[in-house]
């Protein structure tokens, strides 16, 4: 990933109010901290609950040995 797209991502994130920025100066770097909102913790935790209920309501995987002809 290169460091204008995870920017952008980043800048997007932000923006849609998922994430915080805080910019800290640590043996004197500048370091720019990124935190989950309480609105990004609930759009991960929804995606995380979708994302199962989709591997879920699949079917299951048939072995090759399960063959039916």
């Amino acid at each position: 990933l290169s460091k204008s797209a995870l920017s952008k991502q980043v800048a997007q994130l932000t923006e849609a109010g998922y994430l915080s920025e805080e910019y800290v100066t640590r043996a004197g770097r500048s370091r720019l901290r990124l935190a989950l909102t309480d609105e990004g913790v609930q759009a991960y935790r929804n995606h995380v609950r979708a994302l199962k209920d989709i591997i879920e309501s699949s079917a299951p995987v048939r072995s090759l040995n399960d063959r039916r002809c």
